[in-house]
């Protein structure tokens, strides 16, 4: 019989770094396709899949109860997709066409 879930979160709770791996392998596609809607980059999706899984290992102590890990790791996800969307938005890049630019000889 496959594990639960929470059984799978409770064992990576208590120190079981194989229930890790099982977490890692059942929600990676997941989060990168929220990361992917979310940025429409590749790129960023896989890097906001690496560090939801970095943030979930560093806040396993913040979950007050397994049957809420989904949302807690597609909370993690999402909201680092929005800062990469922010971060990304909040950098302008010249045109390459500078030549428009006043005073560019």
């Amino acid at each position: 019989m496959e594990k639960t879930i929470p059984q799978i979160v409770e064992q990576f709770l208590n120190g079981d770094e194989s229930a890790f791996t099982e977490i890692v392998h059942r929600y990676q596609k997941k989060i990168y396709s929220v990361a992917f809607r979310i940025l429409g980059n590749h790129l960023d999706a896989d890097e906001v899949v690496q560090e939801t899984f970095v943030r979930v290992y560093k806040k396993r102590k913040d979950l007050q109860n397994v049957r809420y890990f989904t949302s807690f790791i597609l909370r993690i996800a999402t909201n680092y997709s929005i800062d990469l969307l922010r971060k990304r938005k909040g950098h302008t890049t010249m045109s390459d066409d500078s030549t428009d630019l006043p005073g560019h000889i």
